[in-house]
C-alpha cells in the first residue's frame, strides 16, 4: 500500500520558491497562474443577472394564454428578477426590472408582426449576462421575406458557445391562424448561461419538473461539458506521495528515488513474478464522460518539463517536450498514465528535482446530430417550404471547427502537475 497524503488545501503545500541542489516546493497558486491559466481561453465571468427578451407577436401572446409550459415556467422566470427587453419590429428595448410591471407587460402584449431576433441574439452573446429569449424564430429580411434556409443565429452562437457557456433551447409545439386556417407552429425558450454558475437560470426552471409532462423537448448547446472525475485518481501502490486537488488540476508528488519508480512501475511483475507487459500504471483511476453534443474520438497526453521554466521564473525559459517519456493508455474510460524508457533521457538533478505538466488533450471529437424535426416546421408565408434557419444555424454552430473540443484550451481537459526526486 502505496503512503499518500492528501491535501485538503493549497496552503498546506510550503509555498517556497528556491530550486537547488537541496529540491523545491511548487507553489500551486504559482502553477495555476504561469502555466496552467495561460492555456485556458481567456473570458469574462457571466454575470448571475438575468435579461429576459419577449419577441411581441401572436407567439407568446398565444404562450400566455394557452401554454401549460409557460404558465409552469412564468413566476420560475419572473422570480429571477429578470430586466425585461420587448422586441418590437427593429427595435430591442429595455422595459422594466419591476415584477409588476414585467407581468402586466406579459398580460397585454402588442402583436407585432416583426421582431429583429437576430440583432436580439447578437446583443445577448456580447453580452455577460444570463438572458432569456422567448420568441417564434421567423426571420423576416426586407426584399427576402421570410428567411427559410438562413443560419442567422450561427455566428453569435459559436461566439456564446466559445465562452465556455452554454445554451438550453425548449421547443414547444403550438398552433397558430394565419390567414383563416390553423397552422402548425413551433416556439422557442432560449436559455443562456453556463453551467459552471451556481443556480443558473435553467437550473431554476428545471426545478419546475418533468418536461415531458408539458410536450416539450429540450436540447443542450455545449463544447465544454467532458466530465473529468478525479474521485480514483491514484498512483501505484508502492510509491509514497502527497497529492493535492485542491485546485483546477492535480498536484502529486512522489517521495521516491527513481530507482523505486523503475522497478515497481516500469519494470513491475505479477504476483507469479512474470513481468507486467507495459509495466504498471504509474497513474490511474481518471475517468472522463463525454456527453451532449460532441463524442471524443481520441484522446493522448502532452507532457511538458516545466522544472527550469518554473525555477527560473525571472528569466523566462520554454518549457521542455518530454511527450516520449510517457504513454496514455485507455480502457473503459479510464485513463492510464505509463512511463516509457525515454523518461531517462529527460530526467536531471540541476535544481533538486524534476516537475512535470502532464495535460490529457482530445485529438478529435465528432458532433453528433441533432434531429432537425425539432427545430423546423413549415413556413407560413412560402408554400411547402419546411423553414430550416434555426437548425441550420445550430447544426452550422456545432460543425464549426473552432467549437470543437480538440480545438478549445488548445484540446486540453485535464492537467496533473507531477514532481520526482532528482536523477543522476
Amino acid at each position: 500500500m502505496n503512503k499518500c497524503i492528501r491535501f485538503a488545501g493549497a496552503s498546506l503545500i510550503l509555498l517556497c520558491h528556491a530550486c537547488g541542489g537541496g529540491g523545491f516546493e511548487p507553489d500551486l497558486t504559482e502553477l495555476k497562474v504561469r502555466f496552467h491559466d495561460v492555456a485556458i481561453d481567456r473570458r469574462t465571468a457571466l454575470n448571475a443577472g438575468v435579461n429576459l427578451f419577449v419577441d411581441y407577436s401572436s407567439c407568446v401572446k398565444d404562450a400566455v394564454r394557452n401554454s401549460a409550459f409557460f404558465a409552469a415556467v412564468r413566476p420560475r422566470i419572473t422570480g429571477l428578477n429578470p430586466v425585461l427587453y420587448s422586441m418590437r419590429g427593429s427595435e430591442t428595448e429595455r422595459v422594466s426590472d419591476d415584477m409588476d410591471v414585467i407581468n402586466r407587460e406579459l398580460n397585454n402584449l402588442d402583436d407585432v408582426p416583426y421582431a429583429d431576433i437576430k440583432g436580439t441574439v447578437e446583443l445577448i452573446c456580447r453580452s455577460d449576462r444570463q438572458a432569456i429569449l422567448v420568441t417564434d424564430c421567423e426571420y423576416w429580411t426586407r426584399g427576402e421575406g421570410e428567411r427559410t434556409n438562413l443560419p442567422y443565429l450561427k455566428a453569435p452562437f459559436i461566439d456564446w458557445l466559445n465562452k465556455g457557456r452554454v445554451i438550453y433551447v425548449v421547443v414547444e409545439r403550438y398552433r397558430e391562424i394565419y390567414r383563416g386556417k390553423q397552422c402548425d407552429k413551433k416556439r422557442f425558450y432560449f436559455f443562456f448561461t453556463d453551467d459552471k454558475l451556481r443556480d443558473n437560470v435553467f437550473e431554476e426552471i428545471r426545478r419546475t419538473g418533468d418536461f415531458g409532462q408539458y410536450g416539450v423537448v429540450f436540447h443542450k448547446l455545449c463544447n465544454s461539458d467532458i466530465i473529468i472525475d478525479r474521485t480514483a485518481l491514484s498512483v501505484d501502490d508502492n510509491l509514497t506521495l502527497s497529492m493535492n486537488s485542491s485546485m483546477p488540476f492535480d498536484y502529486i508528488e512522489i517521495y521516491d528515488d527513481w530507482d523505486i519508480i523503475n522497478r515497481y512501475v516500469m519494470e513491475a511483475s505479477d504476483d507469479d513474478g512474470n513481468p507486467v507487459a507495459g509495466g504498471n500504471p504509474l497513474i490511474k483511476g481518471l475517468k472522463f464522460s463525454d456527453y451532449g453534443n460532441f463524442r471524443i474520438e481520441s484522446l493522448g497526453v502532452r507532457v511538458s518539463d516545466i522544472t527550469q521554466a518554473y525555477c527560473d521564473s525571472l528569466l523566462p525559459t520554454a518549457a521542455k517536450d518530454v511527450s516520449a517519456g510517457f504513454r496514455l493508455d485507455i480502457s473503459d474510460r479510464e485513463l492510464k498514465l505509463r512511463l516509457t524508457d525515454k523518461i531517462f533521457e529527460y530526467l536531471g538533478n540541476e535544481y533538486g528535482g524534476n516537475l512535470f505538466k502532464v495535460d490529457f488533450v482530445v485529438g478529435s471529437a465528432v458532433n453528433l446530430p441533432l434531429p432537425s424535426e425539432d427545430f423546423s416546421w413549415r413556413s407560413l408565408s412560402v408554400p411547402e417550404t419546411e423553414n430550416l434557419s434555426v437548425y441550420e444555424s445550430i447544426r452550422q454552430t456545432l460543425d464549426n471547427p473552432s467549437v470543437n473540443p480538440s480545438r478549445r484550451n488548445g484540446g486540453v481537459i485535464h492537467t496533473i502537475f507531477i514532481k520526482t526526486k532528482p536523477y543522476d
